[in-house]
C-alpha cells in the first residue's frame, strides 16, 4: 500500500542527510513509499533498483541456507538503508526481508541515484561511508564463522544491544529476539542457544526472565567472550 511521501522526508535516511535542500526536494518528488504489514515477506530484488530505506518500522534480512535454515544478515530499524543497488545481478543469492512490525519502505529510483553520484559531493561522501560500513559488517559476519558457539551468541546479543539499545537501569535489551532468531543471527541451532544463554546466566554475565527477555549484567565480560576489545 502506497503512503504519503510527505510523512517520509528523505533526510531521515542517514545516507541522504548531507544533500542540499534543493536536491532533497527533487529526491522527495521521485520517492515511492509503501507500507507493509507485520510479518510480511519480501525479496530484496522485488523492491527494485535504487536506494531503499526504512522510513518507519523494523525488518530482518536473511539468506536461506542449503540446509533449510535461515542466516540473518542484519536487523534494521527506522532510517536505515535496506538496499542500495544500481546494477542488476542475477548471480547474487536472493535476500529475503521479513517485517518485524508494520513498516514503511521508501525507494528512490536508480536514475535519480546515478544523477546524485555525478553531481552531489555530499551524497558521494555518504555513499563512500555507507559502503565502508557495509564492508565492515561483511567482515564481522565472516569473522563469526571462525568463532565457537559461545562467542557467536555473545556477539549476537551485543549486536542486538548496540543496534536497539540497552535499558541503562536494568540492562534489558530494548528489542528481544526468540532463541531461534538468535540462532539464525549467530548460525547456531536453537538448542545450543538455550544452553549457552543458561551458561552465561549462571556466570552472572546476563540474566533472563521468561522465554525471551534477556538482561546484560556484565557488558565488559560479554564483550571479552565475543572477542570485542
Amino acid at each position: 500500500m502506497n503512503v504519503n511521501i510527505k510523512n517520509c522526508p528523505p533526510q531521515i535516511c542517514h545516507i541522504l542527510k548531507n544533500c542540499s535542500p534543493e536536491l532533497l526536494y527533487k529526491i522527495e518528488n521521485s520517492m515511492i513509499c509503501s507500507k507493509y504489514k507485520y510479518k510480511q515477506l519480501l525479496r530484496q530484488d522485488m523492491i527494485g533498483l535504487g536506494l531503499s530505506f526504512i522510513a518507519k518500522g523494523k525488518a530482518k534480512m536473511y539468506f536461506e541456507c542449503h540446509t533449510g535454515s535461515n542466516l540473518i544478515i542484519d536487523i534494521l530499524k527506522s532510517h536505515e538503508v535496506l538496499s542500495f543497488g544500481i546494477i542488476r545481478d542475477s548471480c547474487i543469492l536472493p535476500v529475503y526481508i521479513l517485517t518485524l512490525e508494520d513498516t514503511i519502505i521508501c525507494r528512490i529510483p536508480e536514475n535519480v541515484i546515478m544523477n546524485l553520484l555525478k553531481t552531489d559531493e555530499g551524497f558521494i561522501n555518504s555513499f563512500i561511508l555507507f559502503y565502508t560500513e557495509e564492508l565492515s559488517k561483511t567482515r564481522q559476519l565472516l569473522n563469526m564463522f571462525t568463532m565457537n558457539s559461545k562467542e557467536r551468541i555473545s556477539n549476537a546479543l551485543l549486536m542486538i544491544g548496540n543496534k536497539f539499545g540497552i535499558n541503562k537501569k536494568t540492562g534489558e535489551l530494548n528489542y528481544q529476539l526468540t532463541r531461534r532468531e538468535i540462532g539464525n543471527l549467530s548460525n547456531t541451532c536453537e538448542e545450543n542457544v538455550s544452553r549457552q544463554i543458561s551458561a552465561l546466566a549462571k556466570k552472572g554475565i546476563i540474566d533472563r526472565k521468561g522465554r525471551n527477555r534477556i538482561y546484560i549484567k556484565n557488558y565488559k565480560k560479554l564483550s571479552e567472550i565475543a572477542g570485542i576489545n
